[in-house]
């Protein structure tokens, strides 16, 4: 694992105030990891479009 990203007690349902996310999603245009392991797609984003427009 190369790093863990967690917004703890902070709500999926946008990406707005989530900094991890934010960080995560950051790195990942940055090209620094090849994949993401997510416990469940509702970990990953609980608002279908804001899914959507990250991918």
């Amino acid at each position: 694992m190369r790093q863990l990203y967690a917004d703890e007690a902070k709500t999926g349902t946008s990406t707005v105030n989530r900094d991890a996310f934010n960080e995560m999603m950051r790195d990942a245009m940055d090209g620094k990891f090849d994949m993401l392991i997510t416990k469940s797609i509702t970990r990953f984003a609980r608002n279908t479009l804001d899914m959507y427009y990250q991918m």
